[in-house]
């Protein structure tokens, strides 16, 4: 989980990457995991193939996982449901490279969903792959229908279609579904994380904060939280706030750049000039090309 949290705590800023990293992290995670839950499963048998292939991707090895799921469906032609599952794998399979393979992800999950119409999973990671896309309003169909269909990523599904509402500016919506996910899991911090970036929206910044708060609470290595607090502060000219909490951001990792720009913005609501001017200047020492350290420090 360390490495996912650090992933989480680069990408999480960056809507874009963000999606790439979700569709990452969610082919690792596979949905197969409903075959974990099978005290005994014979290795030899297709759904301990599956869960042969499921292991092979979790471990990072998508090349090896996607050839068992290959084999696996050419080998189980006449039986739908293993080979819509193998399909619905390698679909998760692709998910891994990024945009590079989202048309294959969907395609193999075309494949899945029309040898078995009731493949949750299926529907799931061709939503995925949308998202990837920002596609959002294809996504959004397919997570609901994976929901319907049962998908064992409830919680991921209602998470996804609400991150695709706030892409899409329905914010009653996406506050609906992050909520849905976090009664499926309570301590999902990524889903309060985004939950409080659509209170910033709606400048509800008191719940905003609170939902920053529990996130890193749940996980202290998050510090994405801490930034997103941050920056409420500032929107509600809470600014000696906010300069505690980036400098201790700053004392966490002395090169976060933006910290430094957001923490000159604070210094400069209280005509604290010279800090801010340090602290543009030094958010241009770590990224020369940084226009907005330069415009601003421009006018500190």
């Amino acid at each position: 989980m360390e490495i996912i949290d650090k992933i989480w705590t680069y990408a999480s800023n960056n809507p874009i990457l963000s999606s790439v990293i979700g569709g990452l992290i969610v082919a690792i995670i596979l949905a197969g995991i409903a075959l974990l839950k099978r005290k005994k499963v014979d290795p030899s048998s297709p759904e301990g193939r599956l869960l042969e292939a499921t292991r092979l991707l979790k471990n990072g090895h998508a090349e090896d996982a996607n050839e068992l799921f290959t084999r696996i469906h050419s080998n189980y032609p006449d039986n739908k449901s293993i080979a819509s599952k193998a399909l619905a794998g390698k679909a998760a399979t692709y998910l891994v490279h990024g945009h590079e393979d989202l048309n294959r992800a969907i395609q193999n999950s075309n494949e899945a969903i029309d040898l078995l119409k009731t493949n949750g999973d299926a529907y799931f990671f061709r939503g995925e792959a949308y998202y990837m896309k920002e596609e959002y309003l294809s996504a959004i169909k397919d997570f609901t229908e994976a929901l319907e269909q049962g998908t064992s990523r409830k919680q991921i599904s209602s998470m996804r279609r609400g991150r695709c509402y706030h892409y899409l500016g329905n914010y009653d919506q996406a506050i609906d579904d992050l909520t849905k996910s976090l009664k499926y899991d309570q301590k999902s911090y990524l889903a309060l994380k985004y939950r409080g970036d659509v209170y910033v929206k709606i400048m509800k910044y008191d719940l905003a904060i609170e939902d920053y708060t529990k996130a890193f609470k749940i996980n202290p290595k998050f510090i994405e939280a801490l930034r997103q607090r941050a920056s409420v502060y500032v929107l509600n000219r809470d600014y000696e706030r906010a300069i505690k909490e980036l400098t201790k951001l700053l004392e966490i990792n002395p090169n976060d750049g933006v910290s430094f720009i957001k923490r000159g913005m604070a210094y400069n609501q209280i005509s604290e000039y010279i800090k801010a001017f340090d602290d543009f200047s030094r958010a241009l020492e770590i990224s020369p090309s940084n226009l907005d350290a330069l415009q601003l420090r421009g006018h500190a």
